[in-house]
C-alpha cells in the first residue's frame, strides 16, 4: 500500500502572520510618494502580492487604511518613549524618536496629508499622541537645559528628526540617526533667544555627502 501523500497547505497556512502590518507598510510609502488620492487600494495590495479582495478583508476602504498608516508611526514613537526609562538622558529619549522616525521614513510623508483627509476624531486622537510625545521630550529638554520657552525647543528637536521623512536623500541609515540626533541634541540645548545680538548661532552638522 502506497504511503498516504502529506496534506497540502493551506492558504491560512502559508500566509504571513504579520500581513497586516506589510499592508500598512507599504500603504504608508505608497500615500507618502503619491498622496491620498492618488493612491489605490490595488496598488498596495499588489505591492504586497496579494489580491485587492484581500486587502479589503484586513481594511475595508482607503480612508481606514490611511488612517492606520497614520496612526502607526507615532504609535512606535510612543511606545519606544515608553521602554525609556523616567529620567533618562536627554540623549537616550532623542534616540529612541530617531531610530522609529528612520526606519519609518519611507512613510512618514503620510503626515503631510492628515490634517487634509482625516476626520475629526482621528486628528483628535492623533493630537493626543503627539502631546504625549512632545510632553516626554520636553521634560528630558528641561531637565538638562532648563528654560521657559513652553515646549519650544522640544518641538523643534522633533521636527529636526522629523525632517529626514520630507525628502530622499540616499544615506545609510546608521549615518541618518547619527546626524539627525546631534541636530535635535543642538536644538534642544539652544536658547530660543539665540537669534538675537549677541548671541551665537546653533551649528549643525555639516550635509553629508
Amino acid at each position: 500500500m502506497a504511503p498516504a501523500s502529506p496534506p497540502a497547505r493551506s492558504a491560512a497556512a502559508t500566509r504571513p502572520r504579520n500581513r497586516k502590518q506589510l499592508i500598512v507598510e507599504a500603504a504608508g510609502r505608497i500615500f507618502s510618494e503619491r498622496g491620498y488620492h492618488k493612491a489605490s487600494m490595488e496598488e498596495v495590495a499588489a505591492g504586497v502580492g496579494i489580491t485587492a479582495t484581500a486587502l479589503y478583508r484586513h481594511f475595508p476602504n482607503k480612508y481606514a487604511l490611511f488612517a492606520a498608516c497614520a496612526h502607526v508611526m507615532v504609535d512606535g514613537l510612543v511606545a519606544a518613549l515608553d521602554e525609556v526609562p523616567p529620567g533618562a538622558a536627554l540623549t537616550d529619549v532623542l534616540t529612541a524618536v530617531t531610530r522609529v522616525t528612520v526606519a519609518h521614513r519611507a512613510s512618514g510623508g503620510v503626515y503631510r496629508w492628515e490634517a487634509r483627509y482625516l476626520d475629526r476624531e482621528d486628528r483628535r486622537r492623533l493630537a493626543v499622541k503627539f502631546g504625549r510625545l512632545v510632553e516626554r521630550v520636553d521634560e528630558a529638554v528641561q531637565h538638562e537645559h532648563p528654560l521657559p520657552d513652553e515646549r519650544l525647543r522640544a518641538m523643534a528637536a522633533l521636527g529636526a528628526i522629523g525632517s529626514i521623512t520630507m525628502h530622499r536623500t540616499s544615506i545609510a541609515g546608521r549615518r541618518a540617526e547619527e546626524l539627525l540626533l546631534a541636530s535635535a541634541l543642538r536644538v534642544a540645548a539652544t536658547d530660543p533667544a539665540a537669534g538675537r545680538p549677541g548671541t551665537r548661532p546653533v551649528e549643525l552638522p555639516a550635509r553629508p555627502v
